[in-house]
């Protein structure tokens, strides 16, 4: 593979996991100020999933770089793309961001009967706006869990397909070099 190719491959990496870190300290802020602000302790478990999922999605990312043709190496990969598609794309950028804030927030404001907001978004789990601060952290993790779907999409269409393999793997694959070739003759 030419070092253009691993260089953006590389590159395509480093800014999936720096998008991924952007949705981890963006989902701190909004759930540590929304634990001190709604006296809900239990959103800090939201913070703790994220920074965990952050140090799991370097870890794999370094496996992966220090291993890229071993088995290891390869399975490393694969956890850094599923953690940070499933922590910080799904969880946090589409269903905290997009369901539990931005559209919560367009039926508010765009005047959804309280009632109809109630089972769509029932107490205490959720609370109707009524903290601009809180409200746009919450819709803002759309943005950086976005470029993270971008990123990893990205990686998905650049990863090789397959580990190239060495020149005496053509020989043993032929099909004149088994055992039995003269009885088959």
């Amino acid at each position: 593979m030419s070092d253009s190719y691993n260089s953006d491959l590389r590159r395509a990496e480093r800014r999936a996991f720096l998008a991924g870190s952007s949705v981890f300290a963006l989902t701190s802020i909004h759930h540590v100020y929304g634990a001190i602000r709604y006296d809900t302790p239990e959103r800090y478990y939201a913070a703790v999933i994220a920074a965990v999922a952050a140090i799991l999605s370097l870890g794999a990312l370094r496996l992966s770089r220090a291993r890229p043709t071993s088995a290891i190496g390869q399975a490393a990969w694969w956890a850094f793309l599923g953690v940070n598609a499933t922590v910080f794309v799904l969880l946090f950028g589409a269903i905290e961001g997009l369901y539990n804030h931005a559209l919560k927030d367009t039926l508010y404001f765009g005047g959804a009967p309280l009632a109809q907001m109630r089972v769509l978004f029932p107490a205490p789990a959720y609370e109707m706006p009524n903290d601009w601060f809180f409200e746009v952290t919450g819709v803002l993790q759309v943005i950086p869990a976005a470029v993270t779907a971008y990123y990893l999409n990205r990686l998905i269409r650049r990863r090789p397909r397959k580990a190239e393999a060495p020149a005496w793997a053509a020989l043993a694959a032929s099909p004149n070099n088994g055992p039995n070739d003269q009885q088959r003759a």
